[in-house]
């Protein structure tokens, strides 16, 4: 009966396989070692750590993640050096900053690797000093 239904409705066919696709596990990798900078916040020296994790969509945007590790990590500490106390203040400006990382990784990802599917940056741990 399902395949005649198949063969009369490819539509109900469609929904079927939708349905029988099991969702994907978030892949998640520590960005180890965890970011330290000095703030740009004049003459105050000041400091800034991140524990962090990137998520991406797949196991082969995870290994053009670790193979191309040392370009992320740069271009994440450039802009994560930029920044003063005062660009990380409020919970929006993180979330802003949280973002604009992933899109970082991204961008460093499709310069370097075939594989760019990158979900998001979470940051699990900030302290600044």
């Amino acid at each position: 009966f399902n395949d005649f239904i198949q063969l009369c409705h490819p539509l109900f066919a469609a929904d079927d396989e939708a349905k029988e696709t099991p969702p994907q596990k978030p892949i998640y990798l520590s960005m180890l070692p965890h970011f330290t900078v000095n703030l740009s916040d004049g003459t105050v020296p000041r400091f800034l750590m991140i524990k962090a994790q990137t998520q991406v969509a797949n196991k082969e945007t995870r290994k053009s993640l670790i193979r191309h590790m040392p370009a992320v990590r740069h271009n994440v500490l450039m802009k994560l050096s930029s920044l003063s106390s005062e660009d990380i203040r409020s919970s929006s400006q993180k979330e802003a900053l949280r973002q604009e990382i992933a899109e970082i990784i991204r961008k460093t990802l499709t310069e370097y690797a075939e594989y760019d599917d990158v979900k998001g940056f979470f940051i699990t741990s900030l302290v600044t000093q």
